[in-house]
């Protein structure tokens, strides 16, 4: 009987690691939206201290071409689509700080809880700049 229990002990695991790993994933507030983006930052060693300025190059660099990117657009459009692109911009800069300070704010307790919202800065502006240069494939049709 004993040896029998015992080899329950690995199923007993298995359903309660299937059955709390929901409740375990909720603890994101991003629910993964930033899974499968990475940042790379050569030259700066991997340390929670150095985490933050990696995240700030990355967005700094994502940023320099998410401009140029825009000014591209706005070269290449008319004067409604240059109004629809100048506010549709504005919106996603007022959505990308607000979802990195909610970010921050939620992991306001972390020791640098400033590395998750300047991840969130650049990997939200990465994925920005491959959403411009999907868009500028349809600007003036």
């Amino acid at each position: 009987m004993m040896m029998f229990m015992r080899s329950l002990i690995p199923v007993f695991v298995c359903v309660a690691v299937g059955a709390i790993a929901p409740y375990a994933a909720a603890d994101d507030p991003t629910d993964g939206y930033f899974d499968n983006t990475n940042i790379e930052c050569p030259g700066v060693p991997f340390a929670e201290a150095t985490v933050v300025q990696c995240n700030r190059m990355a967005f700094q660099k994502a940023d320099k071409e998410l401009n140029a990117v825009y000014q591209q657009l706005l070269k290449q459009a008319d004067a409604s689509e240059k109004k629809y692109l100048t506010e549709m911009q504005l919106a996603w800069i007022k959505l990308k700080e607000s979802q990195c300070d909610l970010t921050q704010y939620y992991y306001r307790k972390a020791s640098v809880s400033e590395k998750w919202k300047t991840r969130c800065e650049a990997i939200m502006t990465i994925r920005r700049v491959e959403e411009l240069k999907a868009l500028g494939t349809g600007i003036s049709w």
